[in-house]
């Protein structure tokens, strides 16, 4: 259900519904206490107990679960939609709704945001969010809901966290110097809480702060009564309050005074430890260099270099410096260790991701580790404007930096390096190197102390440098990028846009040089809105100009690492990076830009290496590589002006027969039966393809590749519409039996609008039925019904009856899921005649499984079982482990349901150990059978077996991306989670 349809909940009052501003009546007394109480205990599970026990007190009636039934189903039918709200486990309800659509939620999150700002001393931003979650509360709580238990066991926790905010808004108003605004509210609220002392504290206090302090007295005397007629004393802050009020106030500190203008001045405050700034700041021990040992010895001349400096270069820390907590708590543990030498650590990285950053950071966090002071040069290794400097030039700054006399200065490399280890041995020194090129310009910088520590920064992957620790450095996760530009830009703008601010970082990639960029933009423009600066950015060929801001763009560190393939003459890794910006994809595979090039698989491996060195690309995982979005189109640019279009096209056109092929070969060993779709579309050009040994190979590649079979197919969909159908016919059914139903939708709705410019009647029926079948997957019922029909149609135009059984099967099952299965059961029957006609065992174990799904559904359980049964026979007839593995699944569930629980545990581990057997596992039927095996556990009493089975497929449902994170958190932190939308829509 989307949010703008969604109805809004309010309990903070008296109990309301509201849907796209008007109001929705409940008004069957029960079915307000159902709601109550679900809305009470949101996103949780609720007995049906429970909710006997709310609605119905001690007197339940007959029959109170058949009862409950009928209300929660009433209740539904009046919410409209409440199916998706209100959804039913296996021993109660719950209902799913968000801060945005319930009051007390919202309440809850602007209290939980009020306390983070309190830990960042943000007052004014406290006040303001806890006066907004209290401006909800409307009177009190379901003033209008008959229900003993509820007002006994619920609503006084939430008259308990009202309290809590209100006493924190008073303090913190009051500390703020705004009591007056708060005194209406404190005279209210001792009127409706009068054994509350902490209220009337707070009320004496603010009426004293407004020059009220009769009135203030009168207060105390008024709670001094009333607490005497209890028999009680006043408590210890109301007579805290009493002595400010009536204490004197006290005197103004005397001046300081004056010191005459001939007066020498005072000696400042030395440091509390380590050695003084300046001239001679080393350590007592060690007499200046250039000087006889000894206070009496003095130069016949002025000495080479003067005593040695404390130098104190680091650049100015970042105020707005965010995340990456675990990267600075490393590198601040490993410089601050203890050891036997140098502490050097580099920090490589792809430009704009933040490596100057973090260095600067970290070295202002451990400087205090390092009392002889730091040194800091940018060796410029990625800028666009001039040379690098040499090393012997960064030396002499640093030995002047150090005392040494200008004259002194060594002008060879060598000798600089020689006297800058000489003069930094012993001594506890950071030194940070920004920027660097390569490690050859590094290495004669290291310090001579032991006790010295290094932080070097590079874009470039390094090679060894004695003794380093290499941290590479990532983009910002989301919840960072997003704490940036509230710390950038102000909390208040970007909280008020959460999608756009989402919109935004993704954008940007995640890259805290654009983010800043788009901060810098959003600071100076105050009537910019978040969403303004996320449309701006939306238009991909106008992206990388909108980066760009008081001479900083993120397109000039993308044109350093281009700059140094161009210079360093390795033109083919150059043109490989400028294509694979044309391609598009977010990563690819080794095989993939082989094909891209015109190239061996082993040359393009070492393009792609070089590639990574100079950071135009990531390495995530071995024979993978991924190039950021803002990257890619910067490749693009490249490509549009340097290479001609006929060029591009081609190489284009190889990838996209490459992944034909390997989708042709692979869904034969998903399922033999599926040969057929090789023979849609045209020929594979050329023989270039990734070699799959079986069903596990082929379910890597599809983890690997379902993003790039998008992007790819609507590559062909603008080029060619024969070779985007037989793409959709080789890459839709691996996609399908994986469980990437989302991309499989995708790439169908690219092949039905192929089908219909080519005007082929089969090729339609064809995309018609892929279209259909993500629908279903997907739980679009309606438009999957629509489209089956159109297919069905087509197959019998052309007399296909062998497709259009399986159309008819599919058709049973939307059916089914539609709550029709009288009807369905129909449908599979027909299908079934045709199969038996032309003898297709395979299919019609399938179809006979789904017609015992129908009368599962109908609660027919015997028919279920002799379908299921059948079933079974005749995908071992056929040697159809997948499918076989989903009737034996089926059959688990049906003896489950017939109250057979451990014939159901031995018939499901059947199924999962065909599912391994096969290769299949970590799919979305794997995870069905998991989510099936614990019930039956449960079921048996077996919890802890039940939540290791239920964890498990949530696991394989993540990672399939058909359950979001905070849906498998939920199921991990629940003992009897509820069963996730995607298997409950498949029963």
């Amino acid at each position: 259900m989307e949010l703008d349809d969604a109805p809004r909940f309010r309990v903070l009052g008296q109990l309301e519904v509201v849907r796209r501003g008007s109001p929705v009546t409940v008004a069957a007394a029960k079915q307000r206490v159902a709601l109550a109480a679900l809305l009470l205990q949101a996103n949780h599970l609720v007995t049906s107990d429970e909710l006997i026990e709310r609605i119905w007190g001690s007197e339940p009636p007959a029959n109170p679960f058949a009862s409950l039934y009928t209300h929660m189903a009433r209740l539904r039918r009046t919410l409209r939609g409440g199916r998706e709200l209100i959804r039913t486990h296996d021993l109660g309800y719950s209902i799913q709704v968000t801060p945005e659509t319930l009051d007390v939620l919202r309440f809850r999150r602007l209290t939980e945001l009020a306390t983070e700002a309190r830990a960042r001393d943000d007052a004014a931003r406290e006040a303001r969010l806890l006066r907004e979650a209290l401006a909800m509360w409307r009177g009190p709580v379901l003033a209008d809901v008959a229900s003993a238990s509820l007002h006994r066991d619920v609503v006084p926790i939430l008259e308990e966290e009202r309290l809590r905010a209100q006493e924190r808004w008073f303090e913190v108003s009051i500390s703020r110097g705004e009591p007056a605004e708060v005194i209406p509210d404190l005279q209210a609220a001792v009127d409706a809480h009068p054994s509350h002392e902490r209220f009337w504290a707070q009320l004496m206090v603010a009426l004293s702060r407004t020059g009220r302090q009769s009135e203030a007295l009168r207060t105390y005397r008024k709670v001094r009564d009333l607490l005497g007629e209890l028999g009680l004393d006043p408590g210890p802050k109301i007579q805290q309050a009493r002595r400010d009020i009536t204490a004197p106030p006290e005197p103004a500190p005397d001046p300081p005074p004056r010191r005459r203008a001939d007066a020498a001045p005072e000696p400042a405050a030395g440091p509390a430890f380590g050695p003084a700034a300046g001239p001679g700041a080393g350590p007592a021990s060690a007499p200046a260099l250039g000087s006889a040992a000894g206070p009496a010895a003095a130069p016949a001349c002025a000495p080479a270099f003067a005593p040695v400096e404390r130098p104190a270069e680091l650049p100015a820390d970042n105020g707005a410096f965010t995340g990456r907590a675990a990267e600075v708590e490393f590198l601040r543990d490993h410089m601050t260790a203890g050891r036997r030498h140098p502490a050097i650590v580099a920090i490589t990285g792809a430009g704009g991701v933040g490596k100057s950053a973090l260095a600067v950071h970290v070295a202002h966090r451990v400087a205090g580790h390092f009392p002889d002071g730091q040194l800091y040069a940018d060796l410029r290794g990625a800028t666009l404007d001039g040379e690098p400097p040499r090393p012997v030039e960064v030396l002499g700054r640093f030995l002047r930096s150090l005392g040494v006399a200008e004259p002194a200065v060594p002008d060879s490399a060598e000798e600089a390096g020689a006297r800058f280890r000489s003069l930094t041995s012993g001594r506890r020194l950071l030194v940070v190197l920004d920027n660097a090129r390569d490690a050859d310009q590094v290495r004669p910088l290291i310090p001579g102390g032991l006790g010295c520590g290094v932080v070097i920064t590079s874009r470039r992957l390094l090679a060894p440098i004695g003794g380093a620790v290499h941290r590479d450095l990532g983009v910002l996760p989301g919840e960072d990028a997003g704490l940036l530009l509230s710390r950038l830009v102000g909390p208040e703008r970007i909280e008020a846009e959460p999608q756009a601010v989402a919109d935004v970082v993704r954008l940007c990639g995640g890259l805290p040089l654009a983010l800043t960029v788009v901060a810098a933009r959003l600071a100076a423009r105050p009537a910019w809105t978040v969403t303004a600066m996320r449309d701006r950015l939306a238009t991909e060929p106008r992206r990388l100009a909108e980066l760009q801001v008081d001479g900083r763009a993120v397109r000039a560190g993308f044109e350093a690492g281009y700059r140094d393939l161009v210079t360093g003459g390795d033109d083919a890794a150059a043109r490989l990076f400028r294509l694979l910006g044309a391609l598009g994809c977010a990563d690819v595979g080794v095989e993939a830009a082989a094909a891209l090039a015109g190239l061996s698989a082993g040359r393009a491996d070492e393009l792609l290496e070089s590639l990574v060195a100079c950071r135009l690309l990531d390495a995530p995982g071995p024979g993978r590589y991924h190039m950021n979005d803002l990257l890619r189109l910067y490749a693009r640019e490249r490509a549009q002006a340097c290479d001609a279009g006929q060029v591009v096209d081609a190489a284009v056109r190889r990838v996209l027969h490459c992944y034909l092929a390997t989708g042709r070969s692979a869904t034969p060993l998903l399922d033999p039966a599926a040969g057929w779709r090789a023979a849609l579309g045209p020929a594979t050009g050329g023989d270039r393809r990734t070699v799959l040994a079986g069903p596990r190979d082929v379910h890597a590649w599809v983890d690997a590749e379902a993003a790039n079979m998008v992007t790819l197919v609507r590559l062909a969909a603008g080029r060619d519409d024969d070779l985007t159908v037989a793409l959709v016919a080789a890459l839709a059914y691996p996609l399908h039996v994986r469980g990437r139903w989302r991309q499989e939708l995708l790439i169908a709705e690219l092949g039905v609008e192929s089908a219909e410019r080519t005007g082929n009647v089969a090729y339609q029926a064809f995309a018609y039925t892929g279209l259909g079948t993500a629908r279903s997957q997907l739980g679009h019922l309606a438009e999957a019904d629509q489209c089956f029909e159109r297919a069905l149609g087509d197959y019998r135009r052309i007399g296909d009856t062998r497709r259009a059984a399986v159309v008819l099967d599919h058709t049973g099952t939307v059916c089914r899921r539609m709550g029709m299965p009288d009807r369905a059961v129909e449908r599979h029957l027909e299908a079934l005649r045709l199969h038996r006609a032309h003898a297709d065992r395979r299919h019609e174990g399938v179809t006979l499984t789904n017609l015992g799904l129908a009368h599962q559904r109908a609660g027919r359980l015997g028919a279920a079982f002799d379908a299921h049964r059948q079933a079974v026979a005749a995908l071992r007839t056929a040697d159809a482990l997948r499918p076989l593995a989903g009737a034996i699944g089926n059959l688990a569930e049906t003896h489950r349901l017939a109250g057979d629980p451990d014939t159901a545990v031995e018939r499901y581990r059947e199924a999962l150990a065909l599912d391994g057997t096969g290769g299949h596992g970590g799919s979305y039927g794997e995870a069905a059978r998991l989510w099936g095996l614990g019930r039956a556990y449960h079921d048996l009493r077996r919890a802890g077996e039940a939540r290791e089975c239920w964890r498990e497929a949530a696991e394989v449902l993540r990672r399939l991306g058909l359950i979001s994170p905070a849906e498998q958190r939920a199921i991990r932190a629940s003992a009897i989670p509820h069963l996730p939308d995607v298997i409950e829509r498949h029963l």
